[in-house]
């Protein structure tokens, strides 16, 4: 169930961003609320008009920015550190780290994500304390579909054999939707993804998914390298999340 005050800050970011309408930013919350645990909190919405700047550390840790992106980056920003006060930090900075992902404050780990389009896209973040989750990552596309002459960058030949049994409607969604399963794993991994070298199969009832990498496909252990997801369409975006339980290493 969404927290009253996520419904508040939702309804004003809808008013104040692009999306169509504060229903659907509203029904995109709840979409992120039902592929998450409860010990993961989320705030989403679209680009904010009018976000708080980013901090002198901030913006320093960034290096140089157009004016989209710098917009972008604070609005991003804001809806992490919203969601941080929902577990207890207030007042944070969040600079860019060395592998460009946000520098959590101590006790806490995120994951943030964002596509843009005239609508004024869709910006979330996830955190959670590291006392109870141990890593997190979501990511958001929209469903237009991945175009075919990019198949063969991001699928595996096992991936791509599925998606050309699939009705020819729809394979660029399905591909599209297999993409934003590999981001949220390699950002709850925190490695950099060769998307060829993950394997996503999605379970055949349900929205999971479990996304393996393949140097691990022989081992006699495979489990450390395997990540469990949830995956959801809602009002033209795809959601997808990877958490990973305490006491797991990444």
């Amino acid at each position: 169930m969404i927290d009253k005050l996520d419904e508040a800050e939702t309804f004003r970011a809808a008013r104040i961003g692009r999306l169509s309408s504060v229903a659907d930013s509203l029904a995109l919350l709840q979409a992120w609320r039902s592929i998450l645990p409860e010990q993961v909190f989320i705030t989403a919405g679209p680009l904010l008009d009018n976000a708080t700047p980013l901090t002198a550390h901030e913006r320093a840790s960034v290096g140089p920015l157009d004016a989209q992106r710098l917009l972008e980056l604070e609005s991003g920003r804001a809806y992490a550190k919203r969601a941080l006060a929902m577990i207890g930090y207030h007042g944070v900075e969040l600079p860019v780290a060395a592998d460009r992902s946000p520098s959590w404050p101590t006790g806490a780990l995120g994951s943030l994500t964002h596509v843009m389009g005239r609508d004024g896209g869709h910006f979330a973040a996830a955190v959670a304390r590291n006392d109870t989750i141990g890593a997190v990552g979501i990511d958001v596309e929209r469903e237009d579909g991945l175009h075919p002459r990019l198949w063969d960058h991001v699928l595996t030949r096992q991936e791509l054999a599925r998606i050309l049994a699939l009705p020819v409607a729809a394979r660029a969604t399905e591909t599209q939707i297999i993409w934003c399963a590999k981001e949220a794993a390699g950002k709850a991994a925190r490695r950099p993804i060769e998307p060829t070298e993950l394997e996503v199969e999605r379970d055949r009832d349900g929205d999971g998914y479990t996304a393996t990498w393949r140097h691990s496909l022989e081992e006699r252990d495979r489990s450390a390298n395997m990540w469990h997801g949830q995956v959801i369409r809602s009002h033209g975006f795809i959601l997808a999340a990877v958490v990973v339980p305490k006491g797991r290493s990444t």
